[in-house]
């Protein structure tokens, strides 16, 4: 009786010690999201586009290589073509017919103005934006995407699953991950993309490019 006990204490003892008692690396990821974009809009005239990334971040938003508690979101973003209108401006947005005046900051790194909306989208929402002579819709093209995010997430976790094991110790991750959406202009191309990034507590990144059509992978950085 005694032997049998020694037996399943050792392996018990393995399992702590193994990729988490039969825990997936899929299931690691979905532990250690920092920031998911469940649905996106998007629209544009000649002169400015604008889009809405919604889901669930880090309440306290840090890339640090650590995934804390994680709230509702919704980043307004418009960036204009040809010039930049001061560090803040003011914009008409509606949503379903209510119309809320919004504040936006510049992030100087890539000239975007940005503010996080405090809610998560449903995709159902009928947006326009109205900003000086310029006012169109933001469209959920998130839609019409053939893979969807937890596809995405999927593919993602197969295909970095090395690099993403490599920051697990015992049955924890030392890491975090990121699921956005590369958009037609942010990357010059007709088409958008998945990106799925993921940061361990060193530093270290890797990217992953998918495509929202067939789920290809179109670029990988490990």
């Amino acid at each position: 009786m005694k032997k049998i006990g020694a037996v399943v204490l050792s392996l018990f003892a393995v399992c702590l010690l193994s990729a988490g008692c039969g825990k997936s690396t899929e299931n690691f990821v979905k532990e250690n999201m920092s920031e998911s974009v469940e649905v996106y809009f998007f629209g544009e005239t000649p002169e400015v586009y604008g889009t809405i990334s919604s889901g669930k971040r880090e309440l306290d938003y840090n890339i640090d290589g650590k995934s804390g508690e994680l709230t509702d979101y919704s980043l307004f973003s418009i960036n204009f073509y040809n010039e930049v209108f001061g560090s803040v401006i003011k914009v008409n947005l509606t949503i379903d017919g209510v119309t809320s005046e919004v504040e936006m900051e510049l992030n100087t790194l890539n000239n975007t103005y940005m503010v996080d909306l405090g809610k998560r989208m449903s995709g159902d929402e009928v947006v326009s934006v109205e900003y000086m002579e310029e006012e169109f819709e933001l469209k959920n093209v998130s839609k019409d995407f053939v893979v969807d995010a937890d596809e995405a997430i999927e593919i993602a976790s197969s295909e970095l699953s090395e690099v993403i094991l490599r920051a697990k110790k015992h049955s924890n991750l030392n890491a975090e991950c990121y699921l956005r959406v590369m958009d037609k202009r942010m990357n010059n191309f007709q088409d958008m993309f998945w990106c799925f990034t993921v940061v361990n507590v060193d530093g270290e990144s890797f990217s992953i490019i998918i495509s929202t059509v067939d789920g290809s992978v179109l670029a990988k950085s490990v």
